[in-house]
C-alpha cells in the first residue's frame, strides 16, 4: 500500500508532503496506480521548486519521496504552494476512491 502522510503546520495549512511504498496494483513497471501517484508527487515538487516563493526541500529514495516548503517569518506558506498542494490532496484522493486499499492518506502536525 502507498502511505501518504499530509503534513500541516499548526494553522491547518498543508506545508509538504510524504510518500512511501508501493500499491501492489499490479507487477513492478505495469503498477498504474504507482506510476499516477509517483507521477502527480514528482508534477507536485517540480512546480513548488518552479512557480513559488517559498524554497522548498525534497527528499527522495527508491519509493520514498518527502516534500516540505519552508515558511515565512511568520510561520505562513505562500498562496502558490498551498493550491499545489491542495491540488495533489485532491488528485491522491481521487485515486485512492477509484483504487480502494491501495493508498492511505493520512493528516500529520509539523512544528511551524
Amino acid at each position: 500500500m502507498i502511505s501518504v502522510k499530509i503534513l500541516r503546520n499548526s494553522a491547518s495549512r498543508i506545508v509538504g508532503f510524504e510518500v512511501s511504498g508501493h500499491a501492489n496494483y499490479a507487477e513492478y513497471g505495469q503498477d498504474i496506480v504507482c506510476a499516477a501517484v509517483s507521477a502527480l508527487c514528482i508534477a507536485i515538487a517540480n512546480g513548488l521548486e518552479r512557480h513559488c516563493r517559498a524554497p522548498v526541500s525534497i527528499e527522495t529514495s527508491d519509493g520514498y519521496m518527502r516534500v516540505v516548503s519552508e515558511l515565512t517569518e511568520r510561520g505562513e506558506i505562500d498562496n502558490s504552494s498551498g493550491v499545489l498542494y491542495d491540488t495533489l490532496v485532491d488528485a491522491l484522493r481521487g485515486i485512492s476512491e477509484q483504487y480502494p486499499g491501495r493508498i492511505s492518506i493520512v493528516t500529520d502536525c509539523v512544528s511551524s
